[in-house]
């Protein structure tokens, strides 16, 4: 019974202690993610605020330089039903007054009457605008207006229409913007979280669906989609908690993806920093559950030495009053 006894101690240690590590672990794994999904909302929203900024910092800079355009032209129109000589060159002195890159005049059936001759072919180049629904329209309702920001033949151009008020027909204007540029001044969106230490060393990537537009890591700045997933071997597995787990060079990360406008936000932490406290009070109890086993077994294998040696003195005197036994017999 005693070894029973004996045996089932030595197993009842090993199993609490084994009970107790895997309570440890899932309590604190549970606390990690939940410091993370918390980290994850805060990461998030404020980057969707980043974004807004931006985007209202551009649509702001854009209108104003729309509407300074219409103004021009506005004027030019109210210029031309004034001065009915009005050449080809006094409408090239009055664009570069203006700083536009070109003017066209169309009559009504939105043929050139007058242009800038600093671009021969804008004819061409906006044929497909000018027979736009929104510049028609104009011819119908002179009162109304139109104008727009549009890439044209790889270059960035503000472009208004009105009506002639000189006669029937439409005058349109157009200048030729400078690329968005950090060295020029502008706040663009590769800048906007270049360098930008977030918590627990995490990374923020924002793509417009075909390749990465701003980041805080450098490497991945421009590279796309597709590139990305090979990076990180197209892992992309997302957990019931709705957190998302990417391998690579044997690292992990977590994270998650969402979308704001045209841009999709990832962000992610590496495993290291979501699970330090998991690891280190899982590591802690692995060594303090060693110390105790140890001493555990340090204690019992002396009880049993002194079990051992009580027993062998019982021998000892039980063999002595057997021998006195025999002697008093004899």
């Amino acid at each position: 019974m005693k070894s029973k006894k004996r045996l089932s101690n030595c197993f009842f240690m090993p199993i609490v202690l084994i009970l107790l590590g895997i309570s440890c672990f899932c309590f604190t794994n549970a606390s990690d993610i939940a410091k993370l999904n918390d980290t994850l909302d805060e990461t998030i929203s404020f980057v969707k605020s980043c974004i807004n900024r931006y985007e209202i910092y551009n649509a702001n800079d854009r209108v104003k330089s729309l509407v300074r355009l219409l103004d021009k032209s506005e004027e030019l129109s109210r210029v031309l039903d004034a001065e009915y000589d009005f050449t080809e060159q006094d409408m090239d002195n009055y664009a570069k007054q203006q700083r536009l890159t070109g003017v066209l005049v169309l009559d009504e059936k939105l043929n050139v009457s007058i242009q800038t001759t600093q671009d021969y072919d804008a004819m061409s180049l906006w044929k497909k605008l000018i027979d736009s629904k929104y510049v028609r329209d104009i011819l119908e309702s002179p009162s109304k207006t139109y104008m727009t920001r549009l890439r044209n033949e790889g270059n960035i151009y503000d472009f208004a229409a009105v009506a002639r008020q000189d006669a029937s027909g439409v005058l349109i204007t157009y200048a030729k913007k400078e690329e968005v540029n950090e060295k020029n001044g502008d706040l663009t969106m590769e800048t906007v979280f270049a360098d930008f230490p977030f918590k627990m060393d995490g990374s923020v990537v924002i793509s417009d669906g075909t390749k990465v537009v701003s980041t805080n890591e450098s490497k991945l700045l421009g590279l796309s989609i597709e590139k990305c997933n090979e990076m990180y071997q197209n892992t992309f597995h997302e957990s019931k908690d709705h957190i998302v787990r990417l391998d690579s060079a044997g690292s992990s990360w977590y994270g998650r993806k969402e979308k704001i406008r045209d841009y999709d936000i990832y962000v992610f932490f590496p495993a290291m920093q979501v699970f330090t406290m998991r690891n280190i009070v899982c590591l802690s109890y692995i060594l303090i559950a060693i110390v105790i086993f140890t001493l555990f077994r340090t204690v019992r294998i002396h009880m049993e030495q002194e079990s051992i040696m009580r027993e062998q003195k019982r021998l000892q005197i039980i063999n002595a009053l057997g021998q006195a036994y025999s002697i008093i017999l004899l």
